[in-house]
This record gives C-alpha cells, sequence and structure tokens, in this order.
C-alpha cells in the first residue's frame, strides 16, 4: 500500500535522496485493493519523490531504460496465496537478474 515509501519519504528527502517507489498494479487497481494507497502516494509525492504504477520488478533494464538507480529495495517480494513457493522462487530469481542492470555501481 505503499506504506514503507511514505514513511520514509520525509527523512530521504530531508538528506537529498530521491525515492522512486513502485507497484506492480496499475493505479486504479492499487487504489482499490489497498485503501491508504491513495494517502500514501500523495504523502509521498509532496516531498518530491516519485510513485509509479505497473512496474514489473523483474522487467526493471525495460522499464527504466534510461534511468540507473544507486539501489533497488524490494519489499515483501511475493504471489499471491501460500502455497506458491515455485512461482515465488521464481519471481526472486527474475527481479535478481533485472535489479543490477538498473543499478548504478
Amino acid at each position: 500500500d505503499l506504506s514503507f515509501s511514505s514513511s520514509v519519504s520525509r527523512e530521504l528527502a530531508d538528506k537529498g535522496i530521491h525515492l522512486t517507489a513502485s507497484v506492480l498494479e496499475s493505479k486504479e487497481n492499487h487504489r482499490q485493493v489497498y485503501s491508504n494507497s491513495q494517502i500514501n502516494a500523495r504523502a509521498i509525492e509532496s516531498f518530491g519523490h516519485e510513485v509509479r504504477y505497473d512496474t514489473d520488478a523483474t522487467k526493471l533494464p525495460e522499464i527504466f531504460a534510461e534511468t540507473k538507480f544507486d539501489r533497488v529495495q524490494f519489499n515483501f517480494p511475493h504471489w499471491r496465496g501460500k502455497a506458491n513457493i515455485r512461482y515465488n522462487r521464481l519471481l526472486l530469481k527474475d527481479f535478481f537478474g533485472a535489479a543490477p542492470q538498473v543499478i548504478d555501481p
């Protein structure tokens, strides 16, 4: 629901660090599923940070082709449901393959 990014937005802004928060869902779907989505997004943006929707973390090089980050944090990566161990492993494998391609060493 973007709550983590919202909670660190002020401190990062005070330190001159730019945050790009992202979620897999579309903006509309995210707001329907998570009641605090809009409040948290506004808080993030109020400190000059960015919120991106429709962001598949396994396709970061395609989505951020012209952008490099100094770090990428993936909070609570999981497939929905409790019995998706195989899919969770694949998700993490694909994320760990994608993330280094958008990090500026």
